[in-house]
């Protein structure tokens, strides 16, 4: 291959067109795992000093195309032969580690996910990489705050915990002495980022947990006393953050914590929302925007699997939330009268957890005003009924037979937002959620309410 087809190549990653970048993608894979291999050696090197020059030039650039089409020049030169390529993966980790720290979101997660994907390449040395990494994001988290050193330390720290979890647990306590900061970060996209990670860690332990480990329960409870304090007026607050910023990280802890209790609802709600195709992200449920990843910049070889937070259940959290369920319960439910649109949203993706979590207790002290606050929604802004229609059904789904004295109110007003044959398109943003509201209702009730669907439909 030539320097002219190897630049060719390499263009292809930096076009704006989605179509040009995938076909270079595929093209610069397939040449990785079939040219590369069969080149003499002195061809072989001279080859990757030609792609080293690139990505040193790309990774370097001010412009965030080049830097992605240097990050994923690395990727498929990994992914297509470690073997070929294994001599050049210490000088591919440091083009990487110069990319951080960094404020482009996009740019963060594209270079975390090679990270953690390169750190399962490098065999012998990668307990050293993936040591050399964590320290060096667990020294932002706890330095002055810095946005572009706590956005990079939450996404390194994420896609290590995935990628290499027996080396990440060996560092596990670090994590929970410097998490903190960063659920409690005054930019909304930071907490929300942390608690990915959270969640990320949280799988590790579970995954790791023995029968006798009580011991380890200390760590669950620092994130439930972090959570309540958040809630209470005489918290010290952090400076520059609102009351409603505090509640708002609390709220994601609790939300992990839920998470990390009860499997089994987890994976009802995972197969629910499959089933329902909604455009919802079940994996990564954060709905802000901002943080999504632009899927175009994503080759296929870095959504495999390994990318991926699986579900698992800890007996010792789950002990200890079934302990404080009740006090949980109260404050989130307590936090129904914010006005943050940011403390909405965790609620509506909070109350299902509580109610799967212990449904007897949640329909005698919390189902009614649940109710009434989600009809308040569902009578409010477009945007904000979208997601209180998904999670009416979800709640459905968790009480069952208990929302039955409610089922009339909630037939009517799903009756009085369905579309009408003359409402112009643009309008109808709500109705997948609606249906969606309308399937899990016949999933929750069953025949019980087999009446009132043909009704509706």
């Amino acid at each position: 291959m030539t320097a002219y087809q190897i630049s060719d190549l390499v263009s292809g990653l930096k076009s704006r067109h989605a179509e040009t970048r995938h076909k270079a993608i595929r093209e610069l894979l397939h040449f990785a795992r079939t040219d590369l291999r069969e080149m003499s050696q002195d061809a072989l090197t001279q080859v990757l000093d030609d792609f080293n020059q690139h990505i040193h030039a790309l990774t370097s650039s001010y412009d965030n195309n080049e830097k992605k089409a240097g990050i994923l020049t690395i990727v498929c030169l990994i992914g297509g032969d470690t073997e070929t390529t294994k001599t050049r993966l210490n000088r591919y980790a440091q083009y990487l580690r110069n990319i951080f720290p960094s404020n482009d979101v996009s740019i963060l997660e594209l270079a975390a996910k090679t990270m953690g994907r390169l750190a399962v390449s490098l065999g012998v040395k990668r307990g050293e990489y993936v040591e050399l990494e964590i320290k060096r994001a667990y020294e932002w988290l706890s330095e002055e705050r810095s946005e572009s050193k706590r956005l990079s330390a939450v996404l390194i720290l994420r896609e290590l915990a995935i990628a290499m979890p027996s080396y990440f647990y060996q560092h596990i306590g670090g994590f929970f002495n410097n998490i903190h900061s960063a659920l409690r970060d005054p930019k909304e996209q930071i907490r929300e980022l942390a608690a990915k990670t959270l969640r990320a860690a949280f799988v590790v332990m579970s995954q790791r947990e023995q029968p006798d480990q009580s011991n380890k329960v200390h760590w669950y409870s620092e994130c439930y006393e972090e959570a309540m304090t958040s809630f209470s007026d005489n918290t010290i607050r952090e400076r520059g953050l609102s009351r409603d910023e505090h509640v708002h990280g609390a709220l994601l802890i609790l939300n992990e914590l839920l998470r990390c209790s009860n499997a089994a609802w987890e994976k009802k709600y995972t197969m629910l929302m499959q089933k329902l195709d909604t455009e919802q992200d079940v994996s990564d449920e954060m709905l802000s925007l901002s943080s999504k990843m632009h899927n175009s910049w994503t080759p296929q070889s870095l959504e495999e699997k390994h990318t991926a937070v699986g579900i698992y259940e800890s007996s010792v959290c789950r002990k200890l939330i079934v302990e404080k369920y009740e006090k949980i319960a109260s404050e989130v439910m307590a936090q129904q009268i914010s006005r943050s649109h940011s403390v909405h949203q965790m609620l509506l993706l909070i109350i299902p957890r509580l109610a799967a979590l212990n449904r007897e207790a949640f329909s005698k002290k919390h189902l009614k005003s649940t109710i009434n606050h989600l009809i308040t929604f569902l009578r409010g802004r477009e945007k904000e009924k979208a997601m209180a229609f998904t999670t009416l059904g979800l709640v459905c789904v968790a009480v069952e037979c208990d929302i039955q004295i409610y089922l009339g109110r909630i037939i009517e007003i799903i009756r009085l937002t369905l579309p009408v044959k003359d409402v112009p398109k643009k309008r109808n943003g709500t109705d997948t959620p609606l249906f969606n509201c309308v399937t899990l209702l016949g999933f929750a009730m069953k025949e019980d309410v087999a009446n009132e669907v043909k009704e509706l439909l």
